[in-house]
């Protein structure tokens, strides 16, 4: 099973300084992943996110990324240990 992964940035901060793109493809996926720096913490992304948009419908994913300086386990394998695979192919979408 094939689909997209967007990594997208959320700014400095300020909800009115998300892209164009970022706010399109964050109102087209059905499942949302957001880091967070404590397993016991919020996601500061996505705090920033839902004040910018509705996230009705939408599964969040929280995925605990260790803020540290030598990399216990690398990024890729916290992705696929936390997002499951798409239910439905996505469709690829060229300059996305």
């Amino acid at each position: 099973m094939t689909g997209k992964f967007y990594v997208i940035g959320v700014g400095p901060g300020d909800p009115e300084l998300l892209t164009l793109k970022a706010l399109r493809i964050l109102k087209a996926v059905p499942c949302i992943c957001v880091p967070k720096g404590r397993e016991e913490g919020s996601s500061l992304a996505l705090s920033i996110v839902k004040k910018a948009l509705s996230l009705d419908n939408k599964e969040i994913i929280e995925a605990y990324f260790p803020m540290r300086k030598t990399r216990s386990q690398r990024t890729e394998d916290i992705i696929q240990s936390t997002v499951p695979p798409p239910p439905n192919p996505l469709p690829q979408v060229e300059g996305a």
